[in-house]
């Protein structure tokens, strides 16, 4: 959600006025995990790490690595996503 808000600031800085709620958001944590107490949250989250772990097995075998990124179009329509992108960028650096 922070980097979302941080984009919605950027888009308003450019002339776009856009809300969080106006962000599509991929979220790292399961959300049907969000009001899990904290014990059955760690459990849950034995879950998650199998499907991160494949994600990023996957990226690294064809030379990609994960980043969790946000974009802006000229339209207006924003996103934060876990996305694979070429590990020898110097997006990385």
């Amino acid at each position: 959600m922070d980097v979302a808000r941080k984009l919605v600031i950027l888009a308003r800085e450019m002339g776009q006025y856009i809300e969080v709620e106006d962000v599509e958001i991929e979220n790292l944590v399961n959300k049907s995990h969000q009001d899990l107490s904290v014990e059955d949250y760690l459990k849950a989250m034995a879950d998650d790490d199998e499907i991160m772990q494949s994600r990023y097995q996957e990226a690294n075998n064809e030379g990609k690595a994960l980043c969790y990124i946000a974009q802006l179009n000229g339209n207006g329509e924003a996103s934060v996503s876990l996305k694979e992108i070429d590990q020898d960028i110097n997006f990385l650096d």
